[in-house]
């Protein structure tokens, strides 16, 4: 860009910020504080009146199964990668955690034995499984 195209842009630019400026100062002033409605507390001064919530509402009877369900098949999909894979510690670390509630567990290991479709993953199926029901 030559110089008479950047003393273009910045007479340009002079201008529109002076029409802003003269634009925003035609704008109609806010009224004095003397003129504004003052609005009166409907409490007294110094007094804070926190708003009544309702209470909490406890989760169904449903709503819990089906989060303890999840967390439980969560829990064994990492607890069959961690046998899969041979992880010892993961597999120390998950399997106090399924044997809480180990009946859906068991279920869990068994319904993915019943469903493997390679040998190998009826193997790794079945050590779960087995990790599972043995002490």
């Amino acid at each position: 860009m030559n110089r008479t195209t950047w003393i273009a842009l910045v007479l340009g630019f002079a201008v529109l910020v002076t029409l802003a400026i003269v634009m925003r100062s035609k704008q109609a002033a806010p009224a004095p504080v003397s003129q504004r409605v003052r609005h009166k507390a409907t409490v007294k001064s110094g007094y804070y009146v926190p708003p009544e919530r309702p209470e909490k509402a406890s989760p169904d009877a449903e709503m819990v199964k089906a989060m303890d369900d999840a967390q439980i098949k969560s829990t064994y999909g990492n607890f069959r990668t961690a046998v899969a894979t041979g992880n010892r510690r993961l597999e120390g670390v998950l399997r106090p955690v399924l044997l809480r509630n180990k009946e859906s567990a068991v279920k869990l290991a068994e319904e993915d034995l019943a469903q493997a479709k390679s040998e190998t993953d009826r193997s790794i199926a079945m050590k779960a499984l087995e990790s599972l029901t043995t002490q």
